[in-house]
């Protein structure tokens, strides 16, 4: 029976949420003695804290809106109530957990919050894990070199893991190392993934860690163009472990990671039979989330090579959905612009070139607006310039063709080529450089990342 004191609504996912009226809660924050108040207040936070779920193995178990519903509440038990040294490292463990993803500006509060909890007499994991979320958060903002300061100064102080969470902890803080490598374009990388190893016998926790590790070694090989070796790696990993015993927040990333791998060498068949049982299995509340969205973009990219284009424009529209409506980090910017790109490339097979220079000249707006890509000068745009450079001389406008095709070529002297969006630097540029030297006879030059050959046309 419904309470006249109690309201009931639901959240995003679908999730049934209660609270007290605005007037009741206003009456009892009034009315109850401050003793009272405060012995209700330790309770509520024992019992946020005792429901929270474990952190370190991305666990999903709160979707997105129930954490942003749970945080206000953890938030006012741990801000108007002396929080006991006893329960001070369970609610740190509770920050963490908001930490690791969702909303990054939850994210941001939480690790602000876990750093204030954080004591020199706390086991070395926890330590690890506000250096690790701090590091983390940095990288998203494009702040490497403070990203990296972070680790380097944590693992400079001499603390020694000494038991295996410990252990694992250690292997989080080195893969957001390889991370800032990558992204810094440094030449030892190959090298220095491997300096971390899991305890024997592997625990969820280790193959959580180790199925990390490999994804991030895939990711390298991907940025320097190497998609051999990145889909080895991830064929191999795959083998190595039954679907079990395997996150499916992980598993999902890291197919969706080797479909885009597919995708790079046209084996379109493959994506579409990796993708189908991930797409069979996922419910509404995974739709939400960023591993459903690389999957879509995945298939989004085989239906283009298949030339079904009207399918791949159907995904892309169920994208525009699945998308966060803030785009905070560097990881959904990347999502979205490569929505926007594939819907223009869309346009530009169908032969619809104004459609096509629209959509162009609205990813080449959007991507100014990306914070974290370095947004007027970064190789995404140059990929942009181009694209429309080449519509726009197709549709007769060659003055802004030439002008879209130079400012397109004045990013590449600086800016190395970036194949974090399949197809676009590869398939799909060598189609536009050819075309544009053949009508134009203007050249091409463009920087590669490990240590590589500039590509040149002709």
């Amino acid at each position: 029976m419904a309470s006249p004191y109690i309201t009931k609504h639901a959240l995003e996912d679908g999730s049934m949420a209660w609270s007290l009226y605005p007037e009741v809660d206003s009456f009892f924050s009034h009315s109850l003695r401050p003793q009272t108040a405060e012995e209700l207040g330790a309770t509520a936070l024992k019992v946020i804290c005792f429901a929270c779920p474990p952190c370190y193995e991305g666990n999903t178990t709160w979707s997105a809106p129930q954490k942003k519903a749970i945080w206000p509440l953890l938030e006012r038990a741990t801000m108007t109530n002396k929080v006991q040294a006893p329960l001070r490292s369970h609610v740190l463990e509770t920050y963490l957990y908001f930490c690791e993803r969702d909303s990054v500006a939850i994210r941001r509060m939480a690790v602000d919050r876990a750093w204030t909890f954080l004591r020199k007499s706390m086991p070395y994991y926890l330590h690890a894990s506000v250096v690790l979320f701090q590091s983390i958060l940095d990288r998203l903002d494009g702040e490497l070199a403070r990203s990296n300061a972070q680790i380097c100064d944590f693992l400079g102080q001499g603390l020694k893991p000494l038991t295996r969470r410990d252990h694992a902890l250690q292997g989080r803080l080195h893969i957001s190392q390889i991370e800032n490598k990558i992204k810094s374009y440094d030449n030892d990388v190959p090298s220095f993934i491997y300096k971390w190893k899991a305890a024997q016998p592997l625990s969820s926790l280790d193959i959580e860690i180790t199925s990390r590790l490999q994804g991030v070694a895939a990711r390298f090989f991907q940025s320097v163009g190497d998609f051999v070796a990145a889909r080895a790696s991830l064929e191999q990993f795959l083998s190595l472990y039954t679907t079990n015993s395997i996150r499916v927040n992980t598993r999902r990333l890291i197919v969706g990671r080797l479909a885009d791998i597919y995708c790079e060498m046209q084996e379109y068949s493959k994506v579409a039979e990796i993708l189908q049982p991930e797409f069979d299995s996922i419910d509404e509340c995974d739709r939400l989330r960023r591993p459903f969205r690389r999957l879509l973009l995945a298939s989004v990219e085989a239906n283009i090579g298949f030339g079904k284009l009207d399918v791949a424009e159907s995904a892309l529209r169920e994208l525009d959905v699945a998308m966060p409506f803030e785009l905070d980090d560097l990881y959904d910017q990347q999502l979205h612009m490569r929505r926007l790109l594939a819907g223009a490339r869309i346009a530009h097979m169908r032969h619809d070139y104004d459609e096509a220079v629209r959509r162009w000249k609205s990813a080449l707006q959007e991507v100014e607006r990306m914070h974290t890509l370095k947004p007027k000068g970064c190789f995404t745009a140059a990929m942009i310039h181009l694209s429309l450079a080449h519509a726009q001389l197709i549709s007769g406008d060659r003055d802004k063709g030439q002008q879209s095709w130079f400012a397109g070529m004045e990013i590449l002297r600086t800016e190395k080529c970036e194949f974090w969006i399949p197809i676009v630097p590869t398939v799909w540029l060598r189609k536009i450089v050819t075309e544009v030297h053949k009508g134009q006879g203007w050249p091409f030059r463009m920087m590669l990342p490990g240590g590589k050959a500039d590509f040149t046309w002709p």
